[in-house]
């Protein structure tokens, strides 16, 4: 799923002037900046699937603003990738993200994705209801943001709207991989299989595009989201269509191993 401009390091509200106290003096002032900066940095490595330096990145930004809501965000989304013995971990920072700003749809699908993997899937439909039904204006609505609403639909069952909202998202950022994957599955579960196919195709030739370092990470996301609707939905995973892409996305990530495998071939003889 990669910029989300409402999530950043606030800079907080003009208040009264008050008299400070020596061990609030000896305290740092946040550096918003430098703390942004990292996060974006540790997004970066997120795409790159490097999640455990992701984490360490988020480390140094939340120690230079501990207020930073992009901070933690990117940080639960990379707990999410190191795997299941991290989930606590990952809701906890969604969880802080969404006390600095509740209203970030991020986060709060992310609560709602980890809600649903432990079973909790009531919990999860009731985040899913309140990105899905945010009051967006047409004229103003950030790619990333229709993104997460098109995600929210989807897991809702509403196609149609799901659909309408990850085209709306792709007219604003055309051709950003992990929203053309999104919108291929959705079209696959509503039975759209020849759309389907030519969506994942897209999404593929765009991951294609980018940096061989930058594939990996949405190829495994896309091929889980697939797998994971093939396991719940049964009128999927007999589509004819479905085994095909699987085997395409599967096919493609095993090329990226193979790439990244090292030589099994004797050095050159020195000459």
């Amino acid at each position: 799923m990669p910029r989300d401009e409402r999530l950043r390091c606030p800079t907080p509200g003009a208040g009264p002037t008050e008299r400070r106290s020596e061990r609030e003096r000896m305290v740092p002032e946040p550096d918003r900046d430098r703390a942004s900066e990292l996060s974006r940095r540790a997004w970066e490595l997120t795409d790159l699937a490097d999640y455990a330096a992701a984490v360490e990145t988020t480390s140094g930004a939340i120690e230079l603003d501990p207020n930073c809501a992009l901070a933690y965000t990117v940080r639960g989304w990379a707990l999410e990738g190191l795997g299941d013995a991290h989930l606590d971990e990952a809701r906890s920072a969604y969880e802080m993200a969404l006390r600095l700003d509740a209203t970030a749809p991020w986060p709060r699908t992310g609560i709602a994705d980890l809600l649903r993997r432990t079973g909790r899937r009531e919990e999860a439909e009731r985040l899913y209801r309140a990105v899905a039904d945010d009051v967006v204006d047409p004229s103003d609505a950030r790619p990333r943001s229709l993104e997460f609403r098109g995600w929210s639909l989807y897991r809702l069952g509403r196609l149609d709207e799901a659909i309408a909202a990850f085209h709306a998202s792709l007219t604003r950022a055309p051709g950003r991989s992990s929203v053309l994957f999104d919108l291929a599955l959705a079209l696959l579960v509503d039975g759209r299989s020849a759309e389907a196919t030519e969506a994942y195709a897209a999404a593929i030739e765009a991951v294609r595009a980018a940096d061989m370092r930058r594939r990996a990470a949405p190829l495994s996301v896309a091929s889980e989201d697939l797998d994971d609707a093939i396991s719940s939905r049964p009128d999927v995973a007999a589509l004819p269509a479905t085994a095909a892409i699987r085997d395409r996305l599967r096919r493609e990530l095993g090329a990226l191993e193979a790439a990244d495998a090292p030589s099994s071939d004797p050095p050159d003889p020195v000459v």
